[in-house]
């Protein structure tokens, strides 16, 4: 995803430089530790309220400011998982869509 990203006429936004620190600390990590990376997933919990949050006609100032909270927590687990699985093709691992989901033991 990061790849394709990267293709595009319109550049990336940069990230602050936290953020950033951590998408590079990725590249330290073991192959099992971004395979489980590539498979989180937020809880039900959180992603439950989040769709409640979304689907309310108004909200207040505390719940806009929450939404905002769970919708950038979203946002930048996507890019960690986006990020771990980069880290795995270039490593030379076959990652696909089925990779992105949680394992079932």
């Amino acid at each position: 995803m990061l790849e394709h990203l990267q293709t595009l006429s319109t550049p990336l936004p940069t990230l602050a430089p936290k953020e950033q620190a951590e998408l590079d600390a990725l590249q330290h990590l073991s192959a099992d530790a971004l395979w489980n990376m590539t498979r989180e997933q937020m809880s039900d919990e959180v992603q439950a309220r989040a769709e409640k949050l979304m689907h309310q006609n108004t909200l207040s100032d505390s719940e806009q400011a929450e939404l905002d909270s769970l919708v950038e927590r979203a946002d930048r687990l996507m890019l960690r998982k986006a990020q771990a699985a980069s880290i795995l093709r270039q490593r030379g691992y076959p990652v696909t869509q089925k990779d992105f989901k949680p394992t079932h033991d």
